[in-house]
């Protein structure tokens, strides 16, 4: 890795994940070093769980390649 911050480490770590469907990266302003206890934290999590929810959705909704479609 070359960049320690801004949009480029940001690219950086976001290429590192080349199996996932999604990535998202972002800076979160007003945070130190451990996001979990700072004064950002509630936001932080808020934004983490957002995530998680919305990727649990669209894995909800694509179709399955592992079964067949049953037509009536």
């Amino acid at each position: 890795m070359k960049a320690s911050s801004g949009p480029p480490a940001l690219a950086e770590i976001a290429a590192l994940f080349t199996a996932s469907p999604r990535v998202v990266t972002e800076e979160q302003p007003g945070s130190g070093h451990n996001l979990s206890l700072g004064l950002a934290a509630p936001a932080y999590h808020l934004k983490v769980m957002a995530f998680a929810e919305e990727c649990a959705l669209a894995r909800e909704n694509e179709p399955r390649q592992d079964r067949a479609e049953v037509v009536p």
